[in-house]
């Protein structure tokens, strides 16, 4: 006689709808597979559709009488984690008695210091094998589907473009002292120019013109004698 699930509400027990799940990149695909369990478990819609995939397969044509089996949910955690990670049954059982996450998926973790409950090598074996491959590929399918309503990407977002740079040859000057100088002289001579046209009053500068040149000219005598 086998259950969909059955989760005994006794003290220590931790319900499947409160495990914490860590949200870190580098955590492996656990995580990822453990969010994805809980989320169909917590909704009727897809959990409803997971265990009439398993019914079929392992239920149908079943009497309902007998010793209980493992549960449906238990069998379907422990099949999507042997898949996902690709183990042996032999670290299937190692996971499913010492991986707290994966066991509170199962809904068989409990809190420190209450007596826990494991399961044997051979009973994992003899239920997670009832699952054959087209079993497996359905669902496979209901998880994909489900992971396409439930997590599926917000709306795109405009596009927007990076660009690198590159050095391309121009003409700067390496800004040696002098050069400095000249280029902080020069701009100065041209601000008073703009002032100058908005406010022609202004005296002492009729000689600007001048003094421009007589700084280019000793800018280039410096410039002559460094390089020699």
């Amino acid at each position: 006689m086998r259950k969909r699930f059955e989760q005994q509400m006794t003290l220590g027990s931790i319900p499947i709808g409160e495990t914490k799940i860590t949200t870190k990149k580098r955590s492996g695909a656990l995580p990822g597979l453990c969010a994805a369990l809980k989320e169909i478990f917590i909704i009727p819609e897809w959990n409803e559709r997971v265990f009439e995939i398993l019914e079929a397969k392992i239920v149908a044509g079943k009497k309902r009488t007998g010793r209980p089996g493992m549960d449906l949910w238990q069998i379907f955690v422990l099949s999507q984690v042997r898949l996902c990670q690709n183990i042996s049954y032999d670290e299937l059982h190692h996971i499913s008695n010492y991986d707290g996450l994966i066991r509170q998926i199962m809904g068989v973790e409990r809190g420190f210091g209450y007596e826990r409950h494991e399961l044997e090598y051979q009973n994992i074996i003899d239920n997670v094998s009832l699952l054959d491959d087209e079993t497996v590929r359905e669902l496979n399918q209901v998880i994909v589907e489900f992971g396409h309503d439930v997590f599926k990407k917000k709306e795109v977002e405009a596009l927007r473009l990076k660009t690198d740079s590159f050095v391309v040859e121009s003409n700067v000057h390496f800004p040696t002292d002098y050069n400095l100088l000249w280029d902080s002289a020069r701009k100065c001579l041209d601000m008073v120019d703009k002032f100058l046209k908005k406010y022609p009053e202004i005296p002492g500068w009729r000689k600007k013109g001048e003094w421009y040149r007589q700084l280019k000219n000793s800018m280039r005598a410096v410039g002559k004698a460094t390089s020699s």
